[in-house]
């Protein structure tokens, strides 16, 4: 099966592990990220995400979550056939980001989305063209 993570998952090991739904939420995603390691997940990224990364201000974390990008199976590239199909997406009150994220996963026809953004989750359940989830739901659903 191939997913997307997308940068909030990356970011949810890095928030406030106090808080008993981020706590949930990494321990899924830790999950999600050891079925890609044992080969039943193939983990898709996109250049993106690489951007995202290398754009965050807090040195130590770019350079964890660069650490977990490496599991990454592909990284696919930008085209502007993302960019038309973000635009799209934005119009269905998707952030542009998140929207291009979006317009990649559907580009390499994964077929799990994974955020921890709910706004993200909801907008994107009547417009994207691949199952949208949070990485909890998705264990719910999954056998790994």
């Amino acid at each position: 099966m191939n997913i997307y993570l997308d940068t909030s998952c990356l970011k949810r090991p890095f928030d406030d592990q106090t808080q008993p739904r981020i706590r949930l939420e990494t321990e899924a995603l830790l999950l999600v990220l050891r079925g890609v390691e044992n080969g039943h997940l193939r983990w898709i990224g996109s250049d993106l995400l690489l951007y995202e990364n290398r754009n965050n201000p807090n040195a130590e974390r770019r350079r964890r979550a660069g650490s977990i990008l490496k599991l990454c199976s592909t990284i696919v590239g930008f085209s502007d056939s993302q960019e038309v199909r973000g635009v799209e997406l934005a119009q269905n009150g998707i952030v542009a980001l998140d929207a291009l994220h979006l317009a990649a996963a559907e580009e390499a026809q994964v077929d799990v989305f994974l955020s921890c953004d709910d706004k993200l989750i909801r907008r994107a359940s009547g417009c994207a063209r691949v199952k949208v989830q949070n990485p909890v739901d998705f264990l719910k659903e999954t056998d790994l």
